[in-house]
């Protein structure tokens, strides 16, 4: 039966679990909401890939690694967006590939996005407006931009950017 001052302080601790087992299952929901949303980073990757494959006229695909969808902010996820949107239609437009691959990594704070493809590699056509975005968008994230030639030939782009980088903003070029 208890005393009524040790009973109130009793409800006090049972409301307070209560309390706190409720915003333990509103995070969880929202984890799993996350995790599931189609305005993650995978799902709109997969959405390019998509929009673009009958462009492309070959045989792409997307591999991920790490918790892509969890922990990125939304600015960074459109520049991704936009890096691999412009580097597949590169490819569609300039490489005559047969392949490409587009490789996303999220590896403790750094994104790392990698395209290559089978094409007859980087040529000089005058124009390089997208790969100048893609460098800015790099640079906004504290990230890096490298474009390179395999051994074997084609073209391998690789573009990071840290989750939380010095871009909080929306980029002037936008």
């Amino acid at each position: 039966q208890g005393r009524p001052e040790e009973q109130g302080r009793l409800l006090e601790h049972v409301d307070s679990l209560d309390a706190t087992i409720r915003r333990i299952r509103v995070s969880i929901f929202q984890l799993e909401r996350r995790a599931t949303r189609q305005d993650g980073l995978q799902h709109q990757l997969l959405a390019v890939l998509e929009e673009v494959r009958p462009t492309l006229g070959l045989d792409a695909r997307i591999d991920f690694s790490g918790p892509v969808d969890l922990a990125l902010p939304g600015v960074l996820v459109d520049d991704a967006v936009a890096v691999v949107r412009e580097a597949l239609s590169n490819i569609a437009r300039h490489a005559g590939a047969r392949r490409a691959t587009v490789g996303v990594d999220l590896t403790d704070d750094v994104l790392a996005l990698e395209v290559s493809d089978d094409g007859v590699g980087i040529t000089d056509s005058g124009r390089s407006s997208g790969l100048t975005n893609m460098r800015r968008r790099a640079a906004a994230h504290d990230g890096t931009f490298e474009l390179s030639v395999p051994p074997g030939g084609g073209t391998c782009l690789r573009w990071t950017a840290r989750v939380g980088g010095s871009s909080g903003r929306t980029p002037a070029w936008r």
